[in-house]
């Protein structure tokens, strides 16, 4: 396998992780860093187990703080895509297959919402991207509208 296709079927997997899952994942090298909706400590052995059990995976540890399952894996022997589909299976087996991967149970209200983002999320930089080009085109529009000393509508003022 070349350079060409590892990066290939780097791209592939990624970018079919970033799919319908809504799981977040992170794959560098050797290492996937995959969300989970479980860290207590039976399902984070049982987890844990079950990873370093699959072939082509050489260890597994659960960081709860992070809410994230570190990996290490041989790209040539697995994928990322097969080590999500584990994950998936446990959380599926342990009971945890319907709770948010911020904690809070699937269409509830009462998740963490101040859980904390793993560093290679991209959704946060996302979502304040979008705000900061929000912020600019008012910012702009206001600008636009004070120099050019449009007259207010009528009853608007």
């Amino acid at each position: 396998m070349g350079l060409l296709d590892r990066v290939r079927a780097t791209v592939d997997d990624v970018w079919s992780l970033a799919g319908p899952s809504g799981r977040r994942v992170w794959v560098g090298g050797q290492r996937a860093h995959i969300q989970v909706r479980g860290t207590g400590p039976w399902f984070a052995e049982q987890l844990t187990n079950t990873l370093t059990a699959y072939e082509g995976v050489d260890w597994a540890e659960v960081t709860p703080a992070l809410r994230r399952v570190v990996v290490a894996f041989d790209p040539e022997a697995t994928t990322a895509r097969d080590l999500v589909a584990v994950v998936a299976n446990v959380e599926a087996d342990g009971g945890v297959a319907n709770v948010e991967a911020d904690g809070g149970v699937a269409g509830g209200a009462d998740g963490d919402r101040d859980a904390i983002d793993h560093p290679a999320d991209r959704e946060p930089l996302l979502a304040e991207t979008v705000a900061l080009g929000a912020e600019v085109v008012a910012t702009g529009a206001g600008l636009a509208g004070r120099v050019s000393r449009i007259l207010p509508l009528p009853g608007s003022a």
